[in-house]
């Protein structure tokens, strides 16, 4: 998701110095949506047992990108 802001109003603030600005974040594997007890339910088991694996990272990004 992302916002931009209005370009006007961003170059008249700086004196021309920044022409635009966008705010954003994105996320990924946030939820994991199962009854599965175990650590991550797309890795491999046997006999109902997790073996050696780490569950997949969430991932939280926040930025802003300027127009210079």
């Amino acid at each position: 998701m992302s916002f931009d802001l209005d370009s006007k109003k961003i170059q008249a603030a700086s004196k021309g110095g920044i022409r635009s600005a966008r705010f954003y974040i994105q996320a990924q594997n946030i939820f994991v949506w199962t009854k599965y007890k175990g650590i991550d339910p797309e890795a491999y088991s046997e006999n109902g047992q997790d073996n050696s694996i780490s569950p997949q990272v969430r991932n939280i990004s926040v930025g802003v990108n300027l127009g210079l």
